[in-house]
């Protein structure tokens, strides 16, 4: 089967090649391989079991596409196929691994937006003609502590000992252990097309998404824990009897032990707070506060701050390299993919993108291309694109 490859969450599981191919076209040999696998790393059990039902609410959800959809996913996957059919006679591995990319592809493609409606109202939010997306010129996620930077690759995992040191595993799955400086805050840059992970002196488990920046203390002090975040996390605070503050640039999250997302992009006028576990306390700039329960969002745009049930997975499922979209508008969509994959859209300001509302999911491939053909036939556009940015048109 291969070089193992290093897993730390769903999100590799689903992102793993192999993985795919052996969900969708079982042998016996890969078979053998997964259980040897799992018997060898059973802490990695709840992720391998996680990303089997991932794959299979995409599978049961795809359900029948819109006309004209599925002939051109078909060609986009026969083309595929056809272009490493010769590899198949030199290259045997080759060509699996094109089949199973090409599986992929189609998964990604067919389960995006199962739904659109027509909106009834006048959108609520203006349709930008360019959409963009800032990154480090390096394009590297970034750890940063006492002056020093370390330069590291996508899906970053770093783990702090309760003695100062930093153990980092990288995508080139290169271990290695660094010393944090004691004093200052250390910081975490992941520019958009990245994420990353850390998991905190104290135990917590912080996510980051695409254009996050995250400040942390080396160790906690003995009676509060405080961070802070711009962008987006998904954290599990590990629970103790002495607070967990997490500070935006409109509020501080208060937490004793719980699970929530976290979102406070500084291009974004609204800072949310979404509760998967526990209980929250939410406090804003202007001194207003409330309590989050599980199943609720806070939202808190300027003086205002309100609260709604919500379905959290749609606000969550990012982490494990999925996207939720619940009565979205197009340009909010196309925002969201131009953080993750790093990328520019411009508009047709006539095509009125927030006309029509979206709802579906999305399992976010490493193929950008294999996305885009999905939203040019479900919003009746073609696109061009041309490094990193993508023109979008009507057909």
């Amino acid at each position: 089967m291969g070089e193992k490859q290093l897993y730390a969450s769903v999100s590799d599981f689903l992102h793993d090649d192999s993985f795919i191919l052996w969900y969708f076209s079982r042998t016996d040999e890969s078979n053998t391989y997964w259980v040897n696998f799992i018997q060898e790393n059973p802490q990695l059990q709840p992720y391998f079991q996680e990303a089997i039902k991932k794959l299979e609410a995409i599978r049961f959800n795809i359900g029948h596409l819109p006309e004209g959809i599925e002939d051109k996913l078909y060609l986009n996957i026969t083309e595929r196929i056809n272009t490493h059919q010769k590899a198949k006679k030199k290259h045997h591995s080759i060509y699996w691994f094109s089949i199973a990319s090409s599986l992929l592809l189609l998964v990604a493609s067919a389960t995006l937006f199962m739904l659109t409606r027509t909106s009834q109202q006048a959108p609520s939010i203006a349709v930008p003609s360019e959409i963009s997306s800032e990154t480090d010129p390096s394009g590297s996620v970034q750890l940063i502590s006492g002056g020093k930077i370390i330069n590291l690759n996508q899906n970053t995992v770093i783990e702090l000992s309760a003695v100062g040191e930093a153990s980092i595993v990288d995508s080139t799955k290169i271990k290695k252990t660094v010393d944090l400086n004691q004093n200052d805050m250390n910081k975490l840059i992941v520019p958009f097309g990245k994420r990353s992970f850390i998991a905190l002196a104290d135990g917590s488990k912080v996510w980051l998404n695409s254009g996050t920046e995250l400040e942390f203390p080396t160790r906690f002090a003995q009676n509060t824990r405080n961070i802070k975040v711009k962008g987006e996390i998904y954290i599990e605070v590990a629970k103790s009897e002495h607070p967990f503050f997490i500070q935006t640039l409109q509020s501080t999250v208060q937490v004793l032990g719980t699970k929530f997302n976290v979102a406070a992009y500084e291009d974004e006028e609204t800072e949310s707070v979404v509760l998967v576990e526990g209980s929250v306390q939410i406090n804003t700039r202007q001194n207003k506060s409330l309590l989050l329960l599980p199943n609720e969002m806070a939202q808190i745009t300027g003086n205002n701050l309100e609260k709604r049930t919500v379905d959290v997975s749609s606000y969550i499922s990012w982490r494990n390299g999925v996207l939720e979209f619940d009565e979205r508008p197009m340009s909010e969509i196309l925002k969201t993919l131009g953080r993750y994959y790093n990328v520019f859209f411009e508009t047709d300001p006539n095509l009125l993108l927030n006309r029509k509302i979206y709802s579906g999911k999305l399992f976010l491939s490493n193929n950008l291309d294999s996305v885009m053909t999905s939203v040019s036939a479900l919003s009746s556009t073609e696109y061009k694109r041309e490094n990193n940015k993508i023109y979008i048109f009507k057909k």
